[in-house]
This record gives structure tokens, C-alpha cells and sequence, in this order.
């Protein structure tokens, strides 16, 4: 991209280590399928934050939001039921549920935009 050559850190990138094969990508086939329908708004997020730089300057937020995104993948994966007793409503407590998860997948979210603002730092003297 003709943003990253400006970049010092990104004039020359490394190829990846290794390669994944069949066997890394086997492994998400054995996922619940709740998790294939957790991962739409993600991958939308993730090609969002890709060419982002375009027309934002809050990829931050949006990687934030996209990263987030795999604490609600970690309870779908695991078949608990509290995300479907917070989308039927079938447990007393499914407001006070719907806080916790919602307050965490914020701080998350916020836990990202932090650090990488931090890191984003480190390419301000190549602007």
C-alpha cells in the first residue's frame, strides 16, 4: 500500500514464519456453528480496518471493535448458555448478564484502541 511505504518499519515487509497448511485451517471447521455466525460481523470489521486508512482515522476503534469481537466467539465455542439465556431472555438475571458481557467486550474494546494508539506512536516521526 502506498501508505505503509512512508513507514520505516514497513518499507521492507518480513514474509510470514512458517506456513499454516491444511491441518491450522482443519481446526476451525470443527467449531459450533454459532461461531461461523459470530465471525461474519468480524470479518466485515477485519476488511474494514484494512482499507480503513482511506477514509478514517479511527482504525483504532474499529480494530477495537473487531478484536472484541473474540471474547463473544469464546462463549459461543464453548456451548455456554449465557449468550443464548441473554438473547432469549430465559434467565432472571438476563439483563444483568447482558451488562457484564457488554461491559467487557467494551473494556476490550478499549483495551485495543489503547495500545494500539500506543504503537501507532512509533510512526509518528516517519509522517
Amino acid at each position: 500500500m502506498e501508505f505503509d511505504r512512508h513507514v520505516e518499519r514497513c518499507r521492507s515487509p518480513q514474509p510470514p514464519i512458517g506456513e499454516r497448511g491444511l491441518l491450522a485451517a482443519g481446526r476451525l471447521v470443527i467449531l459450533p456453528l454459532a461461531c461461523w455466525l459470530v465471525v461474519i460481523p468480524s470479518v466485515f470489521l477485519l476488511w474494514l480496518y484494512l482499507f480503513g486508512k482511506r477514509f478514517t482515522d479511527f482504525l483504532q476503534a474499529i480494530l477495537g471493535v473487531q478484536l472484541a469481537i473474540g471474547f463473544l466467539m469464546g462463549i459461543v465455542a464453548q456451548n455456554d448458555p449465557i449468550l443464548a439465556e441473554i438473547l432469549l431472555g430465559n434467565n432472571k438475571n438476563a439483563s444483568a448478564l447482558a451488562v457484564s458481557v457488554g461491559e467487557f467486550y467494551l473494556a476490550q474494546a478499549c483495551w485495543t484502541v489503547i495500545y494500539d494508539t500506543v504503537y501507532a506512536q512509533q510512526d509518528v516521526e516517519d509522517q
